[in-house]
C-alpha cells in the first residue's frame, strides 16, 4: 500500500512539472498589446515631454501630452518577427514616423530566448507567459519595460 501513495506524489509532481519552452513556441510575429502598455506608453511620453521630471509640465502642458497619446497610440506599430533559422526582426514606429528596425539573432536558454544584435549585444530577453510573449529590454532590472505582445496570425 506505501506504493500507492509514492505513485500519487510523482504523478501529481511530473504532472505540474513546467515544461521548457521549446523553440518553435516562440516563432512567429508578435505584436504589442495596446490595451495593457497604454498606460506605459503614457508615462514614456510624459517622461520624455518632460525631460524626466513630471512635475515641471503644466496642466495644460500634460493635457496636451494625454490628448496625443490618446490621438496617436492607436497607429503605434511594436513588434517582433521571430524565425525559425535563429534570426529575429524588431520594428518599432510611431505613427506615421521612419520604422526602427533591430535584427540579430536569438539564443534559447532554460528559461526564454536571448535577443542578441549582429554585434552580439543582448538587446532583450523573451519569455512566454501563457499565450504572451513577455520582451524586456537588456538592462532592466526593475522590470517596468516589459512589453506584452500577442501572437497575430501571420
Amino acid at each position: 500500500m506505501r506504493l500507492v501513495p509514492s505513485l500519487v506524489v510523482l504523478l501529481l509532481f511530473t504532472g505540474c512539472a513546467a515544461r521548457a519552452p521549446e523553440p518553435t513556441d516562440f516563432i512567429g510575429t508578435w505584436q504589442y498589446d495596446r490595451v495593457s502598455l497604454k498606460d506605459e506608453a503614457l508615462l514614456s511620453a510624459i517622461d520624455s515631454a518632460s525631460g524626466g521630471e513630471p512635475e515641471s509640465l503644466s496642466d495644460e502642458e500634460l493635457a496636451e501630452v494625454v490628448a496625443w497619446v490618446d490621438e496617436n497610440h492607436a497607429t503605434w506599430d511594436k513588434s517582433i518577427i521571430i524565425e525559425p533559422d535563429g534570426r529575429f526582426k524588431m520594428i518599432s514606429r510611431v505613427g506615421d514616423g521612419r520604422a526602427e528596425i533591430i535584427e540579430g539573432k536569438w539564443q534559447q536558454d532554460a528559461t526564454g530566448l536571448r535577443l542578441l544584435e549582429t554585434d552580439g549585444q543582448e538587446v532583450a530577453f523573451a519569455l512566454l507567459s501563457g499565450n504572451r510573449l513577455e520582451l524586456a529590454p537588456s538592462g532592466d532590472d526593475t522590470g517596468s519595460g516589459v512589453m506584452v505582445m500577442e501572437r497575430t496570425a501571420d
